[in-house]
């Protein structure tokens, strides 16, 4: 295909004027897509790409887990099932559970005939310890995790693990007949409507990503917009990499806990900056980045030029003068044509 342009490129008739550059009429300016425009300091967005784990939100999940030795009677939801707050996530026994309730069940009605009978009738000592037995043996079994309504019907030693919240269930790593330790997690139910998303920058990376800095996060041709929440100034011990957290709204459940995706954190130069695309650049002979400035219509001349800062498809230039007409596509050919002619594309 090169071949063919080039072979195009020699049938036109060029007017080229040595150490001058090179003219194109406006036909052989569109048979080739040459385009030019006017240069000036505008400010420029960039991206940077890093790759991301999606990752439950842990503000918005819950463990739900036994706060006493105890032993799985029963289940209630499976893997993925959508559970309200205080739905009944299992069932367990408890033997040290049945000994509190027992407690409770023998102080309940003992406290209730102190208090109908009254101070003055028991004597305030009397009052006062049957009053802290109860208040004690209730207060124990709500440490237990048990509400008002459990404590009233619950069977001895049984105790329901309730969510916390409204969600997923995105585990449930037990079984039935299977004894548990205290603070051992049962059931997670997460809030999918939000969700984090763990980016990994490289570890000499100094890049400076504050909190509400806008980005990106995409699967295939699909992007969500999301948010910086945490920058972790510390590298990850295994992969040596510096971890920024982000937020990410989910309100159709696209995207769930353990994928992969791409972030693009989102950037705008801090001022107005001269900005190219990057093919309107050609590396010279010697090495020099040249870009094919037009002074005069359709009369194209080289100009080194020094870069700055990589925007995306776009490159900072840091000596042109505002205004100058530049030719952001078609560059390559005006090279070619200037190198058959006898020119170099590097103007000294």
């Amino acid at each position: 295909m090169k071949a063919s342009l080039i072979f195009l490129l020699l049938t036109f008739a060029l007017s080229a004027q040595a150490e001058e550059g090179i003219t194109l009429s406006p036909e052989q300016q569109a048979a080739v897509g040459i385009e030019t425009r006017a240069i000036t300091p505008a400010p420029a967005q960039y991206r940077y790409l890093v790759p991301g784990e999606v990752l439950v939100d842990q503000y918005r999940s819950y463990l739900a887990s036994p706060r006493l030795p105890s032993v799985v009677l029963s289940r209630h939801t499976a893997l993925g099932d959508h559970v309200v707050k205080g739905a009944v996530l299992v069932t367990l026994f408890s033997a040290e559970l049945a000994e509190a309730q027992g407690d409770y069940l023998s102080a309940r009605p003992e406290w209730q005939r102190v208090k109908g009978l009254g101070k003055a009738a028991v004597g305030e000592q009397r009052f006062v310890d049957t009053k802290s037995r109860f208040d004690a043996s209730l207060a124990k079994l709500r440490g237990y995790g048990l509400d008002e309504g459990d404590i009233a019907v619950t069977p001895l030693g049984q105790y329901p693990l309730r969510s916390a919240i409204d969600g997923v269930v995105l585990s449930d790593s037990f079984q039935q007949g299977q004894a548990v330790a205290p603070g051992e997690a049962l059931v997670q139910v997460a809030d999918e409507a939000s969700l984090w998303v763990q980016a990994q920058l490289p570890g000499t990376s100094t890049l400076d990503i504050p909190k509400g800095t806008k980005a990106l996060v995409s699967t295939g041709d699909t992007a969500w917009p999301a948010s910086v929440s945490q920058a972790g100034h510390t590298l990850d011990p295994v992969t040596r990499t510096r971890t920024v957290r982000l937020s990410l709204p989910n309100p159709q459940h696209a995207l769930h806990a353990g994928m992969y995706v791409d972030v693009a954190f989102l950037f705008e130069t801090p001022a107005p900056v001269m900005a190219l695309p990057q093919e309107a650049l050609i590396r010279s002979s010697d090495g020099d980045w040249t870009v094919f400035v037009e002074p005069e219509p359709g009369h194209f001349e080289a100009r080194e030029v020094t870069l700055g800062k990589v925007l995306d498809d776009q490159q900072q230039v840091l000596d042109l003068e505002p205004g100058t007409k530049v030719a952001v596509k078609g560059a390559f050919y005006i090279a070619s044509e200037l190198a058959k002619a006898g020119f170099s594309a590097h103007n000294h």
